[in-house]
């Protein structure tokens, strides 16, 4: 058996993320969501390739079959590593496939440009997930990065 993760760590305005698997790993900044993780599965590594189309990832039937992973009869797993600078207003989201199956990133952006408190957006995340039709177990951690000057008032 073998296990995803994904992690961040922030040292002042410096994030550091490190990665095995399906889970993902997202920056909301300046109104644009970006997914900073690779997805590490056979589907995704045939539309790196190209013997599928990035259209064809999301439904095909090796989607879920994971190709690094921590644990399991494999050894070696390959830790993805970032290094980025956090600006005032960015949003860190860790969550599961159990989300990203079943929201689009854009409802994903949408969500993290209306709602400002980070647990109301996790709620509502996982609530569309589940409207959507929740097929696996969605998680979802949010982390907003506010300016100094917002602590002082």
């Amino acid at each position: 058996m073998g296990t995803t993760l994904t992690m961040a760590v922030v040292s002042g305005r410096r994030l550091f993320v490190a990665h095995a698997g399906d889970s993902r790993c997202y920056l909301y900044s300046g109104g644009t969501l970006r997914q900073l993780t690779t997805d590490h599965t056979l589907a995704a590594e045939m539309a790196q390739s190209g013997l599928i189309s990035p259209g064809q990832k999301a439904h095909h039937p090796w989607r879920h079959v994971v190709t690094n992973l921590l644990g399991g009869s494999e050894l070696g797993v390959r830790a993805e590593v970032h290094l980025l600078d956090l600006h005032p207003g960015d949003v860190l989201v860790l969550c599961t496939d159990g989300l990203t199956d079943m929201v689009p990133d854009e409802t994903i952006a949408a969500v993290l440009a209306e709602e400002a408190d980070p647990e109301a957006a996790c709620q509502r995340l996982i609530d569309e997930a589940n409207l959507n039709g929740g097929e696996d177990n969605a998680t979802v951690v949010l982390a907003r990065f506010d300016s100094p000057d917002d602590h002082q008032r």
